[in-house]
């Protein structure tokens, strides 16, 4: 198994293995749901309650709502980072 990879039959609600999965690395709550073989909106619901949903699955690609939606990701980023 990839050292750099969590234990995927492990514990994956705690607090800190989220926050470097979602916030660090980038994972997607889907991303996390099929590594560790969970429900997604499971996922998603466990994300939010940290403050950490980085927003939905179809963003904005193009134009101002591209440019604002990735300002706001980096600073959700950046502040679930700092734990703000």
């Amino acid at each position: 198994m990839n050292r750099d990879l969590p234990d995927p039959t492990g514990k994956w609600r705690d607090d800190e293995l989220l926050r470097e999965l979602h916030v660090r690395r980038g994972w997607s709550a889907p991303d996390i749901a099929r590594y560790f073989e969970a429900p997604k909106h499971t996922v998603e619901d466990e994300l939010d309650e940290r403050g950490l949903d980085a927003g939905g699955e179809n963003p904005p690609t193009r134009g101002f709502a591209a440019k604002v939606w990735r300002q706001s990701i980096a600073e959700k980023r950046k502040e679930a980072a700092h734990g703000d």
